[in-house]
């Protein structure tokens, strides 16, 4: 995930900017694919502050689906991993999970799995 958000930084920076300029307005967002960037689905929320995910990855179908993406967030997650390999760990032992890793300030990269 690292290599992939190093190789789309600057466009990720630039969505960024106008995803959040748009939030903060209460307009809608495009959550659709963006190819150029490489994302499938993107979503975002305001409350409490300002969260942006950007689904880059997903194999399976349905609630036998998971994968990965970039995520910009405001205020930092109670826990950080270290890799994906330690997300997968605790992914098996609960529905619905979502883990993030440190990629800069701001930016992480999650693993999401729907059970």
């Amino acid at each position: 995930m690292h290599k992939f958000y190093s190789s789309h930084q600057a466009d990720l920076d630039k969505e960024n900017k106008e995803i959040i300029s748009k939030v903060m307005a209460g307009q809608p967002i495009n959550s659709k694919e963006n190819r150029k960037i490489g994302y499938f689905n993107v979503e975002a929320t305001l409350n409490p502050s300002i969260s942006i995910k950007y689904y880059t990855h997903q194999q399976g179908f349905g609630v036998g689906a998971y994968g990965t993406g970039i995520a910009y967030l405001e205020i930092p997650p109670h826990k950080l991993y270290a890799s994906l390999e330690e997300m997968n760990k605790d992914s098996n032992s609960m529905e619905g999970f979502v883990g993030f890793g440190l990629l800069s300030h701001n930016w992480y990269y999650f693993r999401w799995e729907l059970d």
